[in-house]
């Protein structure tokens, strides 16, 4: 499907996940590509800057990223146990009028127990300054490392 492998994240499925349907809680998808997505943004810091980038992004301090919006498409229904594998694409769509301050991520989430895609999603993603409480333009070495994860991976 193209993803990175650097973007993999995987999720074990617990018993408290369930809601009283017996399958996880649709709102617990909104979590799992939540915690995925703060373990791809650490790996982002980490290449942008180092450790010390890293825990700034996911403190909040200086610039890092913000949830602009999430759309999940619900595919088949999870329960436990399972583990799911959870990978992130950004890009950019035509229709962005500023690229330079924001993107998009696709997400996919596979479950191991049922080897199916249960949900996808869809993000936007905005660089955002906590000191100037504002969106920004990162600089080019945050663009770099961004645009080497849009690109196709080869190796799976």
């Amino acid at each position: 499907m193209g993803y990175d492998p650097d973007t993999f994240y995987e999720q074990k499925v617990v018993w408290g996940d369930h809601d009283s349907f017996q399958h996880v809680n649709n709102a617990r998808y909104a979590r799992y590509l939540e915690s995925a997505r703060i373990e791809w943004m650490m790996k982002l810091g980490n290449e942008i800057g180092g450790p010390g980038r890293a825990q700034a992004m996911v403190k909040g301090e200086g610039v890092s990223l913000i949830l602009k919006s999430l759309l999940i498409k619900f595919k088949r229904p999870v329960t436990f146990p399972d583990t799911l594998l959870i990978a992130h694409k950004p890009y950019i769509p035509q229709s962005l009028s500023h690229p330079r301050f924001h993107f998009h991520c696709r997400a996919t989430m596979y479950s191991y127990s049922q080897r199916a895609v249960v949900a996808e999603s869809d993000s936007e993603l905005v660089w955002y300054d906590y000191e100037s409480l504002g969106k920004c333009d990162p600089g080019p070495d945050a663009w770099d490392v961004v645009l080497r994860y849009m690109r196709p991976h080869k190796d799976l």
